[in-house]
């Protein structure tokens, strides 16, 4: 395609999932959330002459608590997690300081506007970030005195989003966690977080950094010269706050939870949103789903338990049974409620709209982030991809 069909170039932020984390820490050096062992995938992106980004926002954190740290890190200065949200979760108000990287976001020029691209749990973190921009926070603007306020919260800057992109987005939740039931999902937090904290509060945060300390379980590896180990398990009050509360991963990766946050999400009227989606599993010809071949091993332990779960409550029937091996195809997608329609590709999308493309075939979930793929398909996939980010006009 000709540059001179281009409408834009504006920057691409790509969210990573659950456990992931952006290009901070050292682990990126050696395995990255796009691109795995071998790729970049961020990176080719920018030497083929597109703008990208990808931040940290925490392999554990909550949906709301990446949003937090998403805007911090995107305009600059501490990263404040609302005053009604803090005391309502028991952590911390404020973070991590970050400088910026698009202090001219909004501008005329290349900044005007940005592309928000989230991968599995990056899924409703970007759905919920653009949420905030265009309505921010009624809770936070009622409970919090205006010259403290984020800017976040006050809404009205939807205008600055483009696009919204979830790849294999667990947009409407996965039934991997809600099969856990509630001490399920406790004792999976407990000991995820305990293990993954006790590494943190080792010099291990700088390799993959938790960036759980405003719950007071870790330390913040890149400003506390003076790392020493305090054992996270002896906090129990702290674990508890975290591992029992609202702000719970398992527990905001639910159908159930999500049932409750897609109420809050609103589209942002000039935007164009995107749902990828892959699919992993087959009828096994006794109406049954089996992974394909070629799924991630782990994934093989997931899928039959997936497909077997039933919750009539929930809604959760025969049509959850097909996934990409982590994520229910039909938890992948357009939040339940939006305005959606089936995407074509050679339509030309409208904006404040969700166009969910048919789940392709014989990738599951990690292919987004590159494994199993082929260099030149992977980088093919998104070069495509933020092509199309570029022709579409603003709304």
């Amino acid at each position: 395609m000709n540059e001179s069909s281009f409408c834009n170039n504006y920057p691409t932020v790509f969210v990573h999932g659950f456990l992931g984390n952006g290009d901070e820490p050292l682990l990126h050096k050696v395995y990255r959330d796009f691109g795995v062992f071998s790729m970049d995938m961020p990176k080719e992106m920018n030497r083929r002459g597109f703008e990208t980004f990808q931040p940290g926002v925490g392999p554990l954190n909550s949906i709301w608590d990446r949003c937090c740290i998403l805007w911090a890190y995107l305009v600059g200065g501490t990263v404040d997690f609302g005053k009604v949200h803090s005391e309502k979760n028991h952590h911390a108000r404020y973070g991590r300081t970050y400088p910026g990287v698009l202090k001219d976001w909004g501008l005329e020029g290349a900044h005007k506007k940005i592309n928000l691209l989230g991968h599995s749990f990056g899924g409703p973190t970007v759905c919920l970030f653009a949420t905030l921009l265009e309505a921010g926070s009624a809770e936070e603007r009622a409970g919090t005195p205006e010259d403290e306020l984020s800017d976040l919260f006050k809404g009205g800057k939807g205008h600055l989003v483009h696009t919204v992109t979830t790849l294999s987005g667990a947009n409407n939740g996965t039934s991997a966690t809600d099969l856990l039931g509630v001490k399920g999902r406790h004792f999976a937090g407990y000991l995820l977080y305990g293990l993954f904290m006790t590494f943190s509060e080792t010099r291990g945060a700088r390799i993959f950094d938790m960036m759980n300390e405003h719950f007071g379980l870790m330390k913040d590896p890149y400003t506390n010269k003076d790392y020493h180990f305090t054992n996270p398990w002896k906090r129990k009050e702290e674990l508890k706050n975290l591992v029992c509360g609202d702000d719970e991963v398992f527990w905001q990766l639910s159908v159930e939870r999500n049932r409750q946050q897609v109420k809050d999400y609103v589209m942002v009227p000039g935007a164009y949103y995107f749902a990828r989606r892959v699919r992993m599993t087959e009828d096994n010809g006794k109406g049954h789903q089996k992974p394909l071949k070629g799924i991630t091993p782990a994934f093989r332990l997931t899928v039959p338990l997936m497909e077997r779960y039933r919750n009539p409550a929930l809604g959760i029937d025969d049509s959850w049974a097909p996934s990409d091996g982590i994520v229910s195809v039909r938890g992948t997608e357009a939040p339940a409620g939006m305005p959606c329609r089936p995407y074509d590709p050679a339509a030309v999308p409208e904006p404040g709209i969700w166009y969910v493309a048919e789940p392709t075939l014989g990738k599951d979930h990690q292919s987004y982030i590159g494994m199993a793929m082929e260099k030149d398909e992977y980088y093919t996939y998104f070069n495509d991809l933020l092509t199309l980010f570029r022709t579409l006009p603003d709304a």
